[in-house]
Protein backbone atom coordinates (compact mmCIF):
# COMPACT_ATOMS: atom_id res chain seq x y z
CA UNK A 1 0.00 0.00 0.00
CA UNK A 2 1.44 2.90 -1.26
CA UNK A 3 1.84 5.63 1.83
CA UNK A 4 -0.24 9.10 1.25
CA UNK A 5 1.59 11.81 0.08
CA UNK A 6 2.09 14.37 2.39
CA UNK A 7 1.73 17.98 2.26
CA UNK A 8 4.64 20.27 0.79
CA UNK A 9 5.98 22.36 3.48
CA UNK A 10 4.41 25.71 3.96
CA UNK A 11 5.89 28.75 1.89
CA UNK A 12 8.79 30.83 4.16
CA UNK A 13 7.06 34.05 4.36
CA UNK A 14 9.60 35.97 2.93
CA UNK A 15 8.53 33.90 0.01
CA UNK A 16 4.75 34.56 0.13
CA UNK A 17 5.80 38.48 0.53
CA UNK A 18 7.83 38.15 -2.56
CA UNK A 19 5.01 36.90 -4.94
CA UNK A 20 2.32 39.38 -2.92
CA UNK A 21 4.37 42.49 -4.02
CA UNK A 22 4.30 41.51 -7.32
CA UNK A 23 0.87 41.82 -7.72
CA UNK A 24 -0.47 44.68 -10.12
CA UNK A 25 -0.84 48.67 -8.08
CA UNK A 26 -3.88 49.53 -10.59
CA UNK A 27 -5.80 46.25 -9.31
CA UNK A 28 -6.44 46.58 -5.62
CA UNK A 29 -9.06 44.05 -5.17
CA UNK A 30 -6.68 41.41 -5.76
CA UNK A 31 -4.40 42.70 -3.28
CA UNK A 32 -7.54 42.64 -0.86
CA UNK A 33 -8.55 39.22 -1.81
CA UNK A 34 -5.10 37.79 -0.98
CA UNK A 35 -5.36 39.77 2.70
CA UNK A 36 -8.64 37.29 3.00
CA UNK A 37 -6.73 34.16 2.36
CA UNK A 38 -5.71 33.64 5.73
CA UNK A 39 -4.49 36.10 8.98
CA UNK A 40 -1.09 35.42 7.73
CA UNK A 41 -0.97 36.83 4.90
CA UNK A 42 -3.51 39.92 5.99
CA UNK A 43 -0.63 40.26 8.71
CA UNK A 44 2.08 40.88 5.76
CA UNK A 45 -0.21 43.24 3.36
CA UNK A 46 -0.94 45.33 6.01
CA UNK A 47 2.34 45.33 7.77
CA UNK A 48 3.96 49.12 7.16
CA UNK A 49 7.09 46.98 5.69
CA UNK A 50 4.95 45.55 2.90
CA UNK A 51 3.46 48.74 2.26
CA UNK A 52 7.00 50.36 2.22
CA UNK A 53 8.26 47.83 -0.15
CA UNK A 54 5.21 47.71 -2.45
CA UNK A 55 5.91 51.02 -3.50
CA UNK A 56 9.37 50.89 -3.76
CA UNK A 57 8.97 48.06 -6.40
CA UNK A 58 6.72 49.65 -8.79
CA UNK A 59 7.16 52.97 -8.45
CA UNK A 60 4.83 54.48 -10.61
CA UNK A 61 1.60 55.06 -8.93
CA UNK A 62 -1.47 53.94 -10.78
CA UNK A 63 -4.42 56.14 -11.41
CA UNK A 64 -7.20 54.73 -9.64
CA UNK A 65 -10.06 57.08 -11.52
CA UNK A 66 -10.76 60.69 -11.10
CA UNK A 67 -13.69 63.03 -9.52
CA UNK A 68 -15.63 65.41 -11.59
CA UNK A 69 -18.49 67.93 -10.73
CA UNK A 70 -21.58 66.15 -11.43
CA UNK A 71 -24.45 69.13 -12.44
CA UNK A 72 -27.68 67.21 -12.30
CA UNK A 73 -27.23 65.03 -9.07
CA UNK A 74 -28.93 66.25 -5.95
CA UNK A 75 -26.12 69.16 -5.37
CA UNK A 76 -25.27 71.26 -8.29
CA UNK A 77 -21.84 70.98 -8.78
CA UNK A 78 -21.34 67.86 -6.28
CA UNK A 79 -17.88 65.58 -7.15
CA UNK A 80 -18.50 62.04 -8.08
CA UNK A 81 -15.49 59.73 -8.43
CA UNK A 82 -14.93 57.69 -11.79
CA UNK A 83 -12.76 54.64 -11.15
CA UNK A 84 -10.59 53.62 -14.20
CA UNK A 85 -9.87 50.48 -12.37
CA UNK A 86 -11.07 48.27 -9.49
CA UNK A 87 -10.89 50.89 -6.62
CA UNK A 88 -14.06 51.93 -5.84
CA UNK A 89 -14.67 55.19 -3.21
CA UNK A 90 -16.97 54.74 0.07
CA UNK A 91 -21.00 55.38 -0.35
CA UNK A 92 -21.38 54.79 -3.68
CA UNK A 93 -18.55 56.57 -5.24
CA UNK A 94 -20.44 59.90 -4.44
CA UNK A 95 -18.68 62.83 -1.83
CA UNK A 96 -21.19 63.22 0.57
CA UNK A 97 -21.97 66.80 2.17
CA UNK A 98 -21.63 68.62 -1.11
CA UNK A 99 -18.15 68.60 -1.20
CA UNK A 100 -16.01 69.79 -4.22
CA UNK A 101 -12.79 68.16 -5.48
CA UNK A 102 -10.28 70.85 -5.85
CA UNK A 103 -6.88 68.43 -5.76
CA UNK A 104 -5.42 65.18 -4.43
CA UNK A 105 -2.04 64.34 -3.29
CA UNK A 106 -1.36 60.49 -2.95
CA UNK A 107 -4.41 58.96 -1.20
CA UNK A 108 -5.52 62.36 0.02
CA UNK A 109 -8.22 64.57 -1.89
CA UNK A 110 -8.76 68.22 -0.81
CA UNK A 111 -12.21 69.33 -1.18
CA UNK A 112 -13.92 72.50 -0.70
CA UNK A 113 -17.40 72.92 0.96
CA UNK A 114 -19.31 75.63 -0.67
CA UNK A 115 -22.69 75.11 1.83
CA UNK A 116 -21.69 77.76 4.58
CA UNK A 117 -23.53 81.21 4.14
CA UNK A 118 -21.94 84.54 3.44
CA UNK A 119 -20.42 86.29 6.48
CA UNK A 120 -21.79 89.95 7.90
CA UNK A 121 -20.26 91.82 5.20
CA UNK A 122 -22.17 91.08 1.69
CA UNK A 123 -19.22 90.92 0.44
CA UNK A 124 -17.24 88.18 1.96
CA UNK A 125 -18.10 84.78 2.24
CA UNK A 126 -16.61 81.21 4.49
CA UNK A 127 -15.16 78.39 2.87
CA UNK A 128 -14.43 75.58 4.29
CA UNK A 129 -11.85 73.23 3.20
CA UNK A 130 -11.36 69.38 4.00
CA UNK A 131 -8.44 66.71 3.13
CA UNK A 132 -9.58 63.08 3.14
CA UNK A 133 -8.07 60.20 3.00
CA UNK A 134 -10.93 57.69 1.51
CA UNK A 135 -8.69 54.69 2.34
CA UNK A 136 -7.95 55.28 5.83
CA UNK A 137 -11.16 57.35 6.67
CA UNK A 138 -9.18 60.25 8.31
CA UNK A 139 -10.99 63.53 7.65
CA UNK A 140 -8.77 67.07 8.24
CA UNK A 141 -11.15 69.89 8.56
CA UNK A 142 -9.23 73.63 7.70
CA UNK A 143 -10.17 76.60 9.35
CA UNK A 144 -12.78 78.70 7.65
CA UNK A 145 -11.06 81.20 4.82
CA UNK A 146 -13.27 84.20 4.37
CA UNK A 147 -13.21 85.52 0.83
CA UNK A 148 -14.73 88.06 -1.51
CA UNK A 149 -17.96 86.91 -2.73
CA UNK A 150 -16.80 87.07 -6.40
CA UNK A 151 -13.36 85.94 -5.97
CA UNK A 152 -12.26 83.17 -8.27
CA UNK A 153 -9.42 80.70 -6.51
CA UNK A 154 -7.99 77.62 -6.66
CA UNK A 155 -6.00 75.16 -4.38
CA UNK A 156 -3.13 73.17 -4.25
CA UNK A 157 -2.35 70.03 -1.50
CA UNK A 158 1.16 69.71 -1.31
CA UNK A 159 3.42 67.22 0.99
CA UNK A 160 5.99 69.54 3.35
CA UNK A 161 7.54 65.93 5.27
CA UNK A 162 11.16 66.96 5.01
CA UNK A 163 13.20 64.90 2.22
CA UNK A 164 9.98 62.42 1.91
CA UNK A 165 9.96 60.74 -1.50
CA UNK A 166 6.09 60.98 -1.72
CA UNK A 167 6.33 56.93 -1.19
CA UNK A 168 4.35 56.79 1.96
CA UNK A 169 3.26 60.25 3.10
CA UNK A 170 -0.44 59.58 2.97
CA UNK A 171 -0.35 60.79 7.04
CA UNK A 172 2.16 63.29 6.95
CA UNK A 173 2.58 67.04 7.07
CA UNK A 174 0.93 68.84 4.56
CA UNK A 175 0.28 72.47 3.32
CA UNK A 176 -2.78 74.30 1.10
CA UNK A 177 -1.59 76.49 -1.26
CA UNK A 178 -4.46 79.05 -2.23
CA UNK A 179 -4.73 81.48 -4.63
CA UNK A 180 -7.31 84.04 -5.60
CA UNK A 181 -7.86 86.68 -8.10
CA UNK A 182 -11.08 89.26 -7.82
CA UNK A 183 -11.59 92.11 -10.55
CA UNK A 184 -10.96 95.67 -9.39
CA UNK A 185 -10.41 98.15 -11.89
CA UNK A 186 -8.41 95.46 -13.28
CA UNK A 187 -7.26 91.96 -12.29
CA UNK A 188 -5.87 91.64 -8.82
CA UNK A 189 -4.37 88.06 -7.07
CA UNK A 190 -3.14 87.20 -3.62
CA UNK A 191 -2.27 84.12 -2.41
CA UNK A 192 -2.58 82.55 1.29
CA UNK A 193 -0.72 79.10 2.85
CA UNK A 194 -2.47 76.70 5.29
CA UNK A 195 0.32 74.88 7.91
CA UNK A 196 -0.97 71.29 9.09
CA UNK A 197 1.47 71.67 11.42
CA UNK A 198 0.68 75.29 12.46
CA UNK A 199 -3.22 74.55 12.25
CA UNK A 200 -3.74 78.41 10.83
CA UNK A 201 -3.81 79.81 7.37
CA UNK A 202 -0.77 82.22 7.19
CA UNK A 203 -0.56 85.68 6.24
CA UNK A 204 -1.96 86.73 2.68
CA UNK A 205 0.86 87.30 -0.09
CA UNK A 206 1.43 91.06 -0.83
CA UNK A 207 -1.19 92.20 -4.23
CA UNK A 208 -0.30 91.53 -7.67
CA UNK A 209 -2.00 92.86 -10.60
CA UNK A 210 -2.48 90.47 -13.69
CA UNK A 211 -4.49 92.39 -15.83
CA UNK A 212 -4.98 95.82 -16.34
CA UNK A 213 -8.01 96.48 -18.04
CA UNK A 214 -11.56 94.98 -17.10
CA UNK A 215 -13.02 91.17 -17.94
CA UNK A 216 -16.17 89.85 -17.66
CA UNK A 217 -15.36 86.52 -16.75
CA UNK A 218 -12.20 85.27 -14.90
CA UNK A 219 -10.92 81.76 -12.91
CA UNK A 220 -8.61 80.03 -11.84
CA UNK A 221 -8.50 76.26 -13.12
CA UNK A 222 -7.04 73.73 -11.42
CA UNK A 223 -4.91 70.97 -11.50
CA UNK A 224 -1.91 73.27 -10.07
CA UNK A 225 1.66 72.17 -10.47
CA UNK A 226 4.01 72.03 -8.07
CA UNK A 227 7.84 72.16 -9.05
CA UNK A 228 10.77 73.30 -6.77
CA UNK A 229 9.72 75.63 -4.64
CA UNK A 230 6.90 76.93 -6.07
CA UNK A 231 3.30 76.22 -7.16
CA UNK A 232 1.71 77.31 -10.18
CA UNK A 233 -1.89 78.05 -11.01
CA UNK A 234 -3.92 78.53 -14.56
CA UNK A 235 -5.68 81.45 -14.65
CA UNK A 236 -7.89 83.11 -17.52
CA UNK A 237 -10.21 85.80 -18.04
CA UNK A 238 -13.08 86.45 -21.30
CA UNK A 239 -14.13 89.83 -22.62
CA UNK A 240 -16.70 90.21 -24.84
CA UNK A 241 -16.25 92.02 -27.96
CA UNK A 242 -19.56 94.57 -28.93
CA UNK A 243 -20.63 93.33 -32.82
CA UNK A 244 -21.13 95.26 -35.70
CA UNK A 245 -24.62 96.39 -36.03
CA UNK A 246 -26.75 93.14 -37.83
CA UNK A 247 -27.46 93.56 -41.79
CA UNK A 248 -30.87 92.66 -42.59
CA UNK A 249 -31.84 89.65 -40.20
CA UNK A 250 -29.00 88.85 -39.31
CA UNK A 251 -28.49 87.56 -35.48
CA UNK A 252 -26.56 89.45 -33.58
CA UNK A 253 -23.10 87.45 -32.60
CA UNK A 254 -21.07 88.34 -29.61
CA UNK A 255 -17.18 87.06 -30.09
CA UNK A 256 -15.44 86.52 -26.78
CA UNK A 257 -11.61 86.83 -26.67
CA UNK A 258 -9.89 84.35 -23.87
CA UNK A 259 -6.42 86.10 -21.87
CA UNK A 260 -4.35 83.06 -20.32
CA UNK A 261 -1.88 83.07 -17.70
CA UNK A 262 0.14 81.22 -15.10
CA UNK A 263 0.21 82.56 -11.24
CA UNK A 264 3.08 81.74 -9.43
CA UNK A 265 4.01 81.18 -5.49
CA UNK A 266 7.29 81.09 -4.20
CA UNK A 267 7.12 79.11 -0.82
CA UNK A 268 10.10 80.20 0.48
CA UNK A 269 9.82 83.94 0.36
CA UNK A 270 5.79 83.66 0.29
CA UNK A 271 5.58 85.85 -2.82
CA UNK A 272 3.43 85.42 -5.71
CA UNK A 273 4.65 86.61 -9.78
CA UNK A 274 3.01 86.37 -12.78
CA UNK A 275 4.33 83.81 -15.91
CA UNK A 276 3.14 84.73 -19.61
CA UNK A 277 2.67 82.32 -21.65
CA UNK A 278 3.36 81.85 -24.98
CA UNK A 279 1.93 84.23 -27.55
CA UNK A 280 0.52 81.47 -29.48
CA UNK A 281 -0.93 80.07 -26.48
CA UNK A 282 -2.67 83.24 -25.30
CA UNK A 283 -6.22 82.03 -25.70
CA UNK A 284 -6.08 78.67 -25.23
CA UNK A 285 -6.47 76.59 -21.76
CA UNK A 286 -3.89 74.82 -20.92
CA UNK A 287 -3.11 72.37 -18.13
CA UNK A 288 0.08 72.64 -15.76
CA UNK A 289 2.03 70.26 -15.40
CA UNK A 290 5.72 68.80 -13.71
CA UNK A 291 7.67 67.74 -16.19
CA UNK A 292 9.75 64.71 -15.95
CA UNK A 293 13.31 66.94 -15.69
CA UNK A 294 11.80 68.91 -13.03
CA UNK A 295 10.77 71.82 -15.22
CA UNK A 296 7.07 73.50 -15.02
CA UNK A 297 5.41 72.63 -18.76
CA UNK A 298 2.04 72.54 -19.72
CA UNK A 299 -0.47 71.17 -22.51
CA UNK A 300 -3.16 72.70 -24.27
CA UNK A 301 -5.39 71.94 -27.23
CA UNK A 302 -5.49 73.83 -30.34
CA UNK A 303 -8.02 72.31 -32.81
CA UNK A 304 -6.49 68.74 -33.22
CA UNK A 305 -3.76 69.32 -32.11
CA UNK A 306 -2.09 68.61 -28.57
CA UNK A 307 1.21 70.04 -28.02
CA UNK A 308 3.23 70.15 -25.04
CA UNK A 309 6.00 72.81 -23.60
CA UNK A 310 8.24 73.40 -21.16
CA UNK A 311 9.52 76.27 -18.98
CA UNK A 312 13.75 76.29 -19.92
CA UNK A 313 16.35 78.34 -18.66
CA UNK A 314 18.67 80.79 -20.51
CA UNK A 315 22.39 80.94 -19.80
CA UNK A 316 21.64 84.69 -19.13
CA UNK A 317 19.49 83.60 -16.04
CA UNK A 318 16.50 84.69 -18.32
CA UNK A 319 13.55 81.84 -19.26
CA UNK A 320 11.42 81.43 -21.87
CA UNK A 321 9.20 78.20 -23.21
CA UNK A 322 10.09 75.24 -25.60
CA UNK A 323 7.22 73.28 -27.36
CA UNK A 324 8.56 69.86 -26.94
CA UNK A 325 5.85 67.96 -28.77
CA UNK A 326 2.88 68.34 -30.65
CA UNK A 327 0.25 65.20 -31.12
CA UNK A 328 -2.11 65.32 -34.07
CA UNK A 329 -5.18 63.85 -32.86
CA UNK A 330 -7.96 64.24 -35.72
CA UNK A 331 -7.24 60.47 -36.83
CA UNK A 332 -7.53 59.45 -33.32
CA UNK A 333 -10.77 60.84 -32.30
CA UNK A 334 -14.24 61.60 -33.87
CA UNK A 335 -14.02 64.15 -36.43
CA UNK A 336 -16.25 66.81 -34.75
CA UNK A 337 -13.29 67.97 -33.63
CA UNK A 338 -12.70 69.15 -37.03
CA UNK A 339 -16.44 69.95 -37.49
CA UNK A 340 -16.07 72.27 -34.67
CA UNK A 341 -12.72 74.15 -35.63
CA UNK A 342 -14.53 74.89 -38.75
CA UNK A 343 -17.13 76.17 -37.48
CA UNK A 344 -19.27 73.27 -39.25
CA UNK A 345 -22.12 71.27 -36.65
CA UNK A 346 -21.02 73.60 -33.78
CA UNK A 347 -24.71 73.75 -32.70
CA UNK A 348 -24.37 69.91 -31.22
CA UNK A 349 -21.40 70.82 -29.26
CA UNK A 350 -22.14 72.34 -25.64
CA UNK A 351 -18.15 72.40 -24.53
CA UNK A 352 -15.44 73.32 -26.66
CA UNK A 353 -12.49 71.03 -27.20
CA UNK A 354 -9.86 71.38 -24.13
CA UNK A 355 -7.76 70.12 -21.87
CA UNK A 356 -9.02 68.90 -18.27
CA UNK A 357 -5.98 68.07 -16.31
CA UNK A 358 -2.96 66.20 -16.34
CA UNK A 359 -1.93 63.51 -14.50
CA UNK A 360 1.17 64.49 -12.67
CA UNK A 361 4.09 62.08 -13.06
CA UNK A 362 2.47 59.69 -15.73
CA UNK A 363 2.27 62.10 -18.73
CA UNK A 364 -1.29 61.51 -19.17
CA UNK A 365 -3.62 64.14 -19.91
CA UNK A 366 -7.76 64.85 -20.09
CA UNK A 367 -9.18 66.10 -22.78
CA UNK A 368 -12.61 66.95 -23.73
CA UNK A 369 -14.11 66.58 -27.03
CA UNK A 370 -17.46 66.73 -27.93
CA UNK A 371 -18.78 66.33 -24.62
CA UNK A 372 -17.26 63.13 -24.74
CA UNK A 373 -13.85 62.38 -22.10
CA UNK A 374 -10.48 61.09 -23.18
CA UNK A 375 -7.10 60.56 -22.10
CA UNK A 376 -4.34 61.00 -24.12
CA UNK A 377 -0.33 59.08 -23.24
CA UNK A 378 1.89 62.06 -24.00
CA UNK A 379 4.62 59.43 -24.63
CA UNK A 380 3.27 57.00 -26.88
CA UNK A 381 0.22 59.09 -28.32
CA UNK A 382 -2.23 56.73 -27.48
CA UNK A 383 -5.77 57.47 -27.16
CA UNK A 384 -8.48 56.33 -24.67
CA UNK A 385 -12.09 57.01 -24.81
CA UNK A 386 -13.43 57.31 -20.66
CA UNK A 387 -16.93 58.57 -20.50
CA UNK A 388 -19.44 60.49 -22.80
CA UNK A 389 -21.48 63.21 -21.28
CA UNK A 390 -23.52 64.43 -24.64
CA UNK A 391 -26.89 65.82 -22.66
CA UNK A 392 -24.89 67.56 -19.85
CA UNK A 393 -21.56 69.07 -18.64
CA UNK A 394 -18.57 67.22 -16.91
CA UNK A 395 -16.29 70.13 -14.95
CA UNK A 396 -13.48 70.51 -12.48
CA UNK A 397 -11.45 66.79 -13.09
CA UNK A 398 -9.25 65.43 -10.39
CA UNK A 399 -7.11 62.57 -10.58
CA UNK A 400 -6.53 59.84 -8.39
CA UNK A 401 -3.24 59.11 -7.77
CA UNK A 402 -2.21 56.78 -5.26
CA UNK A 403 -1.30 53.50 -4.55
CA UNK A 404 -4.45 51.49 -2.38
CA UNK A 405 -2.88 49.39 0.07
CA UNK A 406 -5.42 47.87 2.64
CA UNK A 407 -4.93 48.23 6.10
CA UNK A 408 -5.50 46.42 9.30
CA UNK A 409 -8.73 48.47 10.15
CA UNK A 410 -10.03 47.61 6.41
CA UNK A 411 -9.64 44.26 6.85
CA UNK A 412 -12.10 41.81 8.61
CA UNK A 413 -11.08 38.03 9.20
Amino acid sequence: MQPEPQPPPPLMDELIEEILLRLPPNDPVMLFRAALVCKNWCRLIAGSSFRRHFRKIHRMTPVLGFLYQDDLGPVIGESVFLSTSTFRLPYDNTVSNGWVAVDSLQSRILFSDGTHSSTSNYRAREVEYVVWNPITGEVHRLPMLSMLTREAWNAALICTAAGCDHLNCDNGPFSVVWAGIYQDWGIIARALVYSSEKGVWGEPSKLISVQNNRHEFHSIRGPSAHVGNAVFFEFYSYSRIEPNPPAGNNEVVYKYTQSTGILAYDLDKLELSLVRVPSSCEGYSCSLMATNDGKLGFTTLQGSKLSMWSREGFQDGGAGWAQRRVIELNKMVPDCVHHYCSLKNNRTLRFPPGVFATADGHDIVFIRMCDTIYTVDLKSGGVVKLFDRRDYGMEGIVPYITFCIPGINTIHL
